[in-house]
């Protein structure tokens, strides 16, 4: 019978697959952010707005959903995904503005310019990286909060292909007693989130 990481590895395949297909689409797809700021913004209200000028026109396009980026205030926010894999960040993008970003989906670039934040991946000329935003300042890296915007939230192969079960995969192929688990927790300096700088593996051993 296969071990763990076996197993996760076998999973793995299928989940890049389609992660990649995902990240490079066949043709533009418009990603709206779905969460709790962003619906408040109306974004429920522009995906219908974009689906609406989409249809009357037969547009060559897709639509999916994100978690916003983290900018609420420029909420309701928008991504499109080229083929060649460049993400654009737009926003705030009202019930007005669907024809423009529709637009700029299907080849007129520039129409949905004054809407651009920045690029999430890839490379546009003349749109600068959303990382070189004023507000990201102060965070060179994305750790926790790393797949989002590049992945749809509900899609569990996605999350599998950003390496999502690694860790557990490792521990469970290696066989570790939960005591080893622990110690390996406590070793690593790793603290739970409640701000309270309590050691993890102290934590689990209360459990």
């Amino acid at each position: 019978m296969p071990d763990a990481l076996e197993r996760y590895e076998a999973l793995r395949v299928t989940a890049d697959a389609e992660y990649a297909a995902w990240r490079n689409p066949e043709r533009p797809r418009i990603d709206v952010a779905l969460d709790q700021s962003s619906i408040t913004n109306g974004a429920l209200q522009t995906r219908a707005a974009l689906e609406r000028v989409a249809a009357e026109r037969n547009a060559a396009v897709d639509f999916g959903r994100v978690h916003g980026y983290g900018m609420q205030w420029v909420h309701p926010t928008v991504q499109i995904t080229f083929p060649d894999g460049a993400t654009v960040l737009y926003g705030p993008v009202r019930e007005a503005d669907a024809a423009a970003i529709v637009d700029e989906a299907t080849g007129r670039w520039g129409a949905a310019a004054a809407l651009r934040l920045g690029t999430i991946t890839g490379e546009r000329a003349g749109v600068p990286s959303i990382r070189e935003h004023p507000f990201f300042a102060l965070e060179p890296e994305r750790r926790l909060l790393r797949n989002i915007g590049l992945t749809d939230p509900e899609a569990l192969n996605h999350y599998l292909a950003r390496d999502g079960y690694r860790a557990s995969a490792r521990m469970l192929g290696r066989h570790l007693s939960e005591e080893a688990v622990r110690n390996a927790l406590n070793d690593s300096g790793l603290t739970g989130r409640g701000g309270a700088n309590f050691p993890a593996g102290t934590k689990w051993g209360f459990l």
